[in-house]
């Protein structure tokens, strides 16, 4: 498969290689992935990216959640924090 990068035209396997080697942020999540790292649902990663509360991309026909995005929505207090956070306050209250 090719795809464009740049100026020119690579393969997608260089285009792999390069992201590796190069971008170490540019790790993305599939939303089984990141259900797991959340320890929620599937449905629920959709309802936030559907709401709009956690960014994704399109990688062929795969839903993509970009690493930076995952910490960004872990500090707002989406996923595990938000869990976490709501655990202390339950806790505060006995």
């Amino acid at each position: 498969m090719l795809c464009q990068l740049g100026t020119g035209w690579t393969t997608s396997f260089e285009v792999q290689n390069s992201m590796s080697r190069n971008d170490t942020d540019q790790t993305l999540y599939s939303i089984p992935t990141l259900a797991r790292r959340w320890t929620v649902s599937v449905d629920t990663i959709r309802r936030h990216i559907f709401a709009g509360d956690l960014r994704s991309v399109n990688i062929g026909s795969r839903r993509m959640i970009p690493l930076d995005e995952v910490r960004r929505a872990e500090t707002k207090g989406i996923g595990k924090a938000r869990r976490s956070a709501m655990s202390a306050e339950v806790a505060a209250t006995k």
